[in-house]
C-alpha cells in the first residue's frame, strides 16, 4: 500500500518515484532516475493551492507593471519641466522603464 505520509519526515508528500517493473516506491528522488518513473498526487486541495499561487502571481505581476507604467508616465511628464542636466536622466529612466515593462510583461510570462 502507498502511504501519503513521508516515512522519515512524517509530513504529507505529493511526489512519488516508482519502478513500473517491480512496483517499488520511494518518496525521495533516486540517484539513477532512468529506471524510475515520477508521479504526483493531485487532489482538490493541491489544485486549489496551485491555482491560488497562480492568481497571486498574476496579481503581483499586474501591480508591478502598473507601477512601472505609472513611473514611466511621471518621468515623461517631468522631462519638459526639468533642468537640462536632469532632463537626460529622466529620458534614460523613461526608456529603462518602458524596456522593463516589455521585458517583464512579454518575455517573463509563466
Amino acid at each position: 500500500t502507498l502511504e501519503f505520509k513521508h516515512p522519515e519526515k512524517k509530513s504529507l508528500t505529493k511526489d512519488f518515484w516508482y519502478k513500473a517493473s517491480t512496483g517499488d516506491v520511494t518518496y525521495d528522488a533516486p540517484v539513477d532516475v532512468h529506471e524510475w518513473c515520477y508521479a504526483r498526487l493531485i487532489t482538490k486541495s493541491s489544485y486549489y493551492h496551485d491555482l491560488g499561487a497562480a492568481f497571486c502571481g498574476v496579481a503581483l505581476k499586474v501591480s508591478s507593471l502598473a507601477s512601472q507604467f505609472n513611473l514611466a508616465g511621471v518621468c515623461l511628464l517631468e522631462i519638459p519641466k526639468a533642468a537640462n542636466t536632469v532632463r537626460l536622466s529622466y529620458v534614460a529612466l523613461f526608456f529603462f522603464k518602458v524596456f522593463a515593462m516589455i521585458w517583464f510583461g512579454l518575455y517573463r510570462t509563466v
